[in-house]
């Protein structure tokens, strides 16, 4: 994909920031998510989800697309806490 950068994250080691345009016309009212993966392995490694259009707050399945989203920053937080206790 063009405009696509991949660099290893400056604050902390193993991990990596990715930055990607997402095309519009991928965009629509609602919700979508995007998964990131390994070609070569076929590996899940990430994903996210962008809401567009009017307000979905009673949409039960944008809760539990943002409730996905708050788990994988928790398990990556936990992940990374393990990483350091275990080098100490």
């Amino acid at each position: 994909m063009r405009g696509r950068n991949c660099s290893p994250d400056a604050e902390v080691g193993n991990l990596w920031t990715l930055k990607v345009p997402i095309p519009v016309h991928l965009l629509s009212d609602g919700v979508q998510t995007f998964v990131v993966r390994d070609m070569a392995s076929d590996e899940t490694l990430a994903r996210f989800s962008i809401v567009t259009g009017p307000s979905l707050d009673e949409d039960i399945r944008v809760e539990l697309e943002m409730l996905r989203a708050e788990l994988d920053l928790l398990k990556k937080a936990v992940r990374h806490h393990c990483a350091e206790a275990a080098e100490t």
